[in-house]
């Protein structure tokens, strides 16, 4: 629910000449998870301020939710974030898609089939969301049935949805640079 180490990432990334697709994973107020990928890095604070709108007052409680650091492009601790992260925005599904729209993000369903994914929570996808064509799902197993409703024309990705380093799977997927210039207007 944060884009606020974003801008220390994409300098590192610069470093190291990496190209990179800066993003996050937003949490609605009906407890769906979303990732956004931003097309262009120069609305990534605009974006936050919106964000921070939606922020319930609820405050970090670090003994029970650990620590919410904000780091340099050193990996030097700027400060600690105290709003709670793990908390959802106060934004519904429907106005977060038109947000995304706005400032023309990649807008990505997040591990559609588990519990806090759309298809978990809601049961099936929205119509608003017809236009969707990539998800994020956790289990393979359950591709041909989600690609089946969606008459084919769906690609997925797949992630180990890691908030640590530990957690983070092997890569099984990749864009194509010419793909990846492509969505993210780099051509």
């Amino acid at each position: 629910n944060t884009t606020l180490n974003l801008e220390a990432f994409i300098n590192v990334a610069k470093k190291l000449n990496m190209n990179i697709i800066p993003g996050i994973e937003i949490e609605t107020k009906e407890e769906l998870h979303i990732l956004l990928f931003f097309k262009q890095f120069d609305i990534i604070k605009e974006f936050q301020s919106f964000i921070e709108t939606k922020m319930s007052n609820i405050k970090n409680n670090k003994k029970i939710f650990g620590n919410q650091l904000l780091v340099d492009d050193s990996d030097n601790v700027i400060s600690e974030y105290q709003p709670l992260l793990l908390y959802p925005l106060d934004i519904e599904l429907k106005e977060l898609y038109e947000v995304s729209m706005f400032y023309d993000l990649l807008f990505i369903p997040a591990h559609i089939d588990r519990d806090d994914g759309i298809i978990g929570r809601l049961g099936v996808l929205p119509e608003y969301l017809n236009e969707i064509t990539i998800f994020e799902i956790k289990n393979i197993e359950n591709q041909k049935k989600i690609t089946k409703q969606r008459n084919n024309n769906v690609t997925f990705i797949f992630s180990s949805d890691a908030h640590k380093l530990y957690q983070i799977n092997e890569r099984i997927n990749f864009i194509d640079k010419t793909i990846f210039d492509m969505i993210f207007r780099r051509v």
